[in-house]
């Protein structure tokens, strides 16, 4: 099957060379972006997801796993769709996304992921195509960007915003969540090893709240310090510029 999928590959890339207009800054636009498979990855790219939904109307393709992360994402800003199973041409899961998009005028597609998903241009085909530089990836994208993410918003002309913008932490639940732990400012969050000094209150991960609870994040966003694991509660932390202890 994977040979057949590569000399398909190969045979049809002549369907991309297309010629596009170039970018217009004026005009609001639609976004279709792959997000990356792991949350430690996804959180790298928040900004830019903040960012960019000022330009138009930013819908998701996220893996079923970020689904519990996603749920604190404001609704009213991003449509989402899920995939259980990675999205390979001419399989079920690729027919069903398929049919969900057909209609759907759709400006751009932004590939996050590395490597790049080179399906994806089959199932939907907008003029402009983007993801990281690699060769090979063209023409299934026809706009390759060195630089990291940094050259992605420069190139598309977006201004910085701030994340939490896009997040929906309601404070009157984390304040219930930590009157109910019985906890208190200054809140240190503690993923890993809990035997460390702190003039305050702390929060383990798997002693206070279950390690895989959803509402971790809002106790994290409610936290004044963070202390663990490099993971992907970690770059929560950063994100929103948690003291890191």
């Amino acid at each position: 099957m994977k040979i057949l999928l590569s000399i398909y590959l190969k045979t049809s890339r002549k369907r991309f060379k297309k010629e596009f207009r170039p970018l217009k800054s004026k005009r609001r636009s639609n976004f279709f972006v792959s997000l990356p498979g792991q949350l430690i990855h996804l959180l790298k790219y928040i900004p830019f997801l903040a960012a960019l939904r000022k330009k138009g109307r930013v819908m998701l393709l996220a893996s079923e796993g970020l689904r519990e992360f996603c749920r604190f994402l404001k609704p009213k800003l991003f449509d989402i769709i899920y995939y259980n199973e990675a999205i390979r041409l001419f399989s079920e899961p690729f027919k069903r996304l398929k049919k969900e998009l057909d209609g759907k005028s759709l400006d751009y597609l932004i590939e996050l992921n590395h490597p790049a998903n080179l399906y994806l241009p089959y199932l939907i085909n907008p003029q402009r195509r983007i993801t990281f530089y690699e060769e090979n990836y063209f023409p299934y994208y026809n706009i390759l960007i060195k630089g990291g993410i940094g050259s992605l918003i420069q190139f598309l002309g977006l201004r910085k915003t701030a994340p939490g913008s896009i997040f929906q932490f309601r404070k009157r639940e984390t304040k219930r969540i930590l009157k109910g732990l019985d906890k208190k400012s200054p809140l240190l969050f503690i993923n890993g090893d809990s035997e460390i000094e702190w003039d305050g209150s702390k929060i383990v991960l798997g002693r206070d709240i279950p390690e895989q609870d959803p509402l971790r994040f809002s106790v994290l966003f409610a936290a004044d310090a963070y202390y663990g694991k490099r993971d992907g509660l970690y770059e929560f932390a950063r994100l929103f510029n948690k003291r890191i202890v």
